[in-house]
């Protein structure tokens, strides 16, 4: 569980729970691991933690992603941070890609989160390995959600966020984008 300090006063952290039924710290938190800030408004993780046991926590206020090895559950171990990339910055939202990257959506730029934001693809260690700036719209677009649709699937029309981008327009009203992403 990524978690902050009711009052910010202490360090946000990450929590480790034994999802094991039958095991013995069953539903019991095993571990915690501070990251040395607080008050970064402990926001977004991936979805799933991957079989390389790396795990990416947004703290959203503080426009940075820490990056956790859960290799050894009761021993996590905090690999650094990230902030901007690609120019883009206040990561948001994670999606693994099936080459082992990591997709990003990033909220805006610099440190004041001017819009419009990016997707940013980065490596497991979380360095840089390309970024997408919007296309096509003028509006200052938020990029929240990122998720894969397999190529050949088709999407309704009707269907709203969270597939592929999804963004908040100036009215904080949402639109899904769907982009092709490729190797290439």
């Amino acid at each position: 569980m990524w978690a902050g300090d009711a009052d910010s006063v202490e360090s946000d952290f990450l929590a480790v729970i034994d999802v094991r039924p039958g095991s013995a710290t069953y539903a019991r938190v095993v571990s915690t691991l501070p990251v040395g800030a607080g008050g970064t408004r402990p926001h977004h993780t991936e979805h799933q933690l991957e079989s390389d046991r790396l795990l990416f926590a947004n703290g959203f206020r503080a426009g940075r992603t820490f990056r956790f090895d859960l290799t050894r559950p009761d021993r996590p171990r905090l690999l650094g941070s990230f902030t901007e990339l690609g120019g883009f910055g206040f990561p948001h939202s994670f999606v693994r890609l099936p080459g082992g990257h990591m997709l990003a959506t990033f909220q805006g730029r610099g440190a004041s989160n001017v819009p419009p934001g990016g997707l940013v693809e980065l490596d497991r260690q979380g360095h840089l390995a390309r970024s997408m700036p919007p296309s096509g719209t003028r509006e200052r677009r938020l990029p929240e959600s990122a998720s894969l649709v397999p190529a050949g699937r088709t999407v309704p029309p009707e269907t709203r966020c969270p597939m592929a981008l999804c963004s908040r327009g100036p009215s904080l009203g949402r639109t899904a984008v769907y982009l092709e992403v490729s190797d290439g």
